[in-house]
């Protein structure tokens, strides 16, 4: 019998089978820390804050939401799963996985008005929490957010790779651009004769 190999991350004897979650994993006491801070030391409100982070970022995004690549892969992995399950009563969903992966899409979102967007925030938020933390939520909303990324390296656009060049060529019009492009082709060749 084949054993399936299967990589993973290791952090803290902990094992997390994505980059991401191994990740999130590491900055967890930094968003706690954010967290206890934002809410005032409250501890419970910051425990709070912690474990509904997803629902409360839902709740602000009235946004229309579409199926990404990994979305799609998720499901098509869920349905693999899914077929592996013998029971007639699945019959149905197995036999037609493909379609179902296909024509997946989030529910329509009617696009908001500012204070409709208000009202559905709160009315989502209220189902989590009391009014006065709603309003709290929805006030410090931007200052959560931050909160929520901390720990997250902010990377610098790299520099010298030439895409400012090659817009400020590319706007100028077709003469700079190509002569931009001539240049590039003199310093390959010329790099090409010294390797």
């Amino acid at each position: 019998m084949a054993t399936a190999l299967k990589q993973g991350y290791i952090v803290d004897g902990k094992i997390f089978d994505t980059a991401a979650e191994a990740r999130d994993y590491q900055r967890m006491p930094q968003v706690k820390a954010a967290l206890l801070a934002l809410s005032g030391k409250n501890q419970d409100f910051a425990d709070f804050l912690f474990e509904n982070q997803e629902a409360i970022e839902a709740a602000n995004d009235q946004s229309i939401r579409r199926v990404t690549k990994a979305e799609r892969k998720m499901a098509a992995k869920a349905f693999a799963e899914l077929s592996s399950i013998s029971n007639g009563k699945l019959k149905f969903l197995q036999d037609n996985a493909q379609a179902f992966i296909d024509s997946f899409k989030w529910p329509l979102v009617n696009r908001l008005k500012p204070e409709e967007k208000v009202v559905k925030t709160r009315e989502a938020l209220s189902k989590l929490a009391d009014e006065k933390a709603a309003d709290w939520i929805i006030a410090n909303f931007a200052a959560l957010e931050a909160a929520y990324a901390a720990g997250i390296e902010k990377r610098a656009a790299p520099t010298g790779s030439g895409l400012a060049e090659y817009l400020a060529a590319k706007k100028a019009g077709p003469e700079a651009l190509a002569a931009y492009q001539a240049k590039k082709a003199a310093e390959r060749a010329a790099n090409a004769t010294k390797a």
